[in-house]
């Protein structure tokens, strides 16, 4: 389960929770299973002059705690950067506490970066409740850098045409064709996941039950970064 909570470490009123709950066991190996994990993150371009992801945990649970990770993924699948939080079995909390995880092998590139939990073997003294709170990117100064939003416009002409198409098929589809339309749609970018989240508030009861089916297909696929973001990643840069 991973929700916004009232109970912060700051002023700003809200944090992250991420509970791990038992079973969806990693069968031990947490990095071969992202299928498995309750995370949450954003693409974001990281800019030039990043050097650290700065955060606040506080980590609860039974016997064993799973530890708050860190992933990043620059096209070639996730990858987890960081991990913090007890995970010895001594079943003490861990209190707030401040970290700044190394982001700079990602300056000038696209990618998703994010938080998640994970039981590593599914049993129940591994549940675990993970909090993080005061989420920025810093210089090697340590000085909080801003990171602009990535933009969200409406598509016009043949996208725009081409997304409606794909909304209008959801009605009555079965799941492996709400799938294909989802790739679609993750083809068209941003723009036709705005139009989706629209049409899941439509008035009309079938599209609106069939976009929002249609967003969690999307939830899973927006886990990937487009071609041109693996391309410009993976283009050779002396500068980085």
């Amino acid at each position: 389960m991973t929700e916004v909570v009232s109970s912060t470490r700051t002023d700003s009123g809200a944090c992250l929770h991420i509970r791990v709950n038992p079973g969806q066991s990693c069968e031990g190996n947490v990095a071969a299973h992202p299928e498995r994990w309750e995370r949450t993150y954003r693409k974001v371009r990281v800019p030039e002059d990043a050097a650290f992801l700065h955060f606040c945990a506080e980590v609860t649970g039974a016997e064993w705690h799973e530890p708050v990770r860190v992933f990043a993924d620059r096209g070639e699948g996730p990858e987890i950067i960081f991990s913090a939080g007890p995970g010895d079995g001594s079943a003490t909390a861990t209190d707030w506490s401040e970290f700044f995880v190394d982001v700079s092998p990602f300056r000038g590139m696209t990618v998703i970066l994010g938080f998640f939990g994970a039981n590593a073997n599914g049993a129940e003294d591994h549940r675990t409740d993970l909090f993080v709170d005061d989420v920025h990117l810093c210089d090697k100064e340590r000085n909080r850098i801003e990171v602009p939003q990535l933009e969200v416009r409406p598509p016009d002409g043949r996208l725009k045409t081409q997304t409606e198409a794909q909304i209008r098929s959801l009605r009555g589809s079965y799941a492996a064709d709400r799938r294909e339309v989802a790739e679609s749609l993750v083809r068209i970018g941003l723009p036709a996941r705005a139009m989706v989240e629209a049409a899941a508030m439509a008035e009309d009861p079938a599209t609106r039950l069939g976009a929002r089916e249609i967003l969690e297909v999307l939830n899973e696929l927006d886990f990937r970064l487009t071609d041109q973001e693996r391309a410009e990643n993976a283009a050779p840069d002396s500068t980085r």
